[in-house]
């Protein structure tokens, strides 16, 4: 009877609505977002009228093929966080948490 209580809560998406955050206008050619690399003097966030914090890392390295291919495989992730106050589509001011990934 207990085991709601045991177990984590599933985390799920809020739907777009009214606290729809909205992006800065200027996107990458070819991208429908707004993304600079992370580095002095670069916008971190990736919605516009925020105030709050923001957490970047850009992750580059190698990992292991399978057994057919021993050479290894290269990545690069950018992941980030938002959490703080916005603007959203609707005017007002909304708080809320989001990622990129």
């Amino acid at each position: 009877m207990t085991a709601g209580l045991w177990l984590p809560a599933l985390a799920s998406a809020e739907p777009l609505g009214h606290g729809t955050p909205r992006p800065i206008p200027q996107t990458i050619p070819g991208t429908p977002f707004h993304a600079q690399f992370p580095g002095p003097g670069s916008e971190p966030s990736l919605i516009t009228d925020f105030a709050g914090w923001v957490g970047i890392t850009d992750i580059l390295g190698t990992a292991a093929g399978g057994p057919n291919d021993p050479t290894g495989l290269t990545y690069d992730a950018d992941m980030r966080f938002m959490s703080g106050r916005f603007v959203g589509t609707d005017g007002h001011v909304h708080v809320g948490t989001f990622g990129f990934i």
